[in-house]
């Protein structure tokens, strides 16, 4: 086998959240199941990482928040409180493995098309700069 001694070619990041929450006793879950996988030039698997990290927060109360708002704080929250790990992940066990250290890029939440009109981005930014 040929030895692999530099960066893969192409990176593909992907990750799913399940967002789940007991009002009794104020509790939201995010799970987030994370997955990379690097392909050399040619399109050959390099290497593929996965894990799952689980974050849980506290509210004061939970009564008057919609399901809906429940999963959405859980997809935006869990995913930038828990990449950094996600990140750290690879790039130790990568090195663990005496392969070449597979850094993943800063996490940055992307925008909704509603929140990129012009009128709406500028209160969007907003929110996103306050939630750090």
């Amino acid at each position: 086998m040929k030895e692999l001694d530099s960066q893969p070619d192409t990176l593909i990041n992907s990750h799913e959240c399940v967002t789940c929450h007991d009002i009794d006793k104020k509790v939201i879950t995010a799970t987030v199941s994370f997955r990379v996988v690097a392909n050399t030039a040619d399109g050959r698997a390099y290497i593929t990482i996965e894990s799952e990290f689980v974050a849980s927060y506290t509210a004061e109360s939970l009564d008057d928040v919609s399901k809906e708002h429940i999963d959405v704080f859980g997809e935006i929250n869990g995913t930038y409180n828990l990449w950094p790990y996600w990140r750290e992940f690879v790039q130790t066990a990568t090195v663990r493995m005496d392969l070449p250290a597979l850094v993943l890029p800063v996490y940055r939440p992307v925008l909704s098309p509603e929140e990129t009109k012009p009128d709406k981005q500028k209160s969007a930014k907003r929110s996103i700069a306050k939630k750090r």
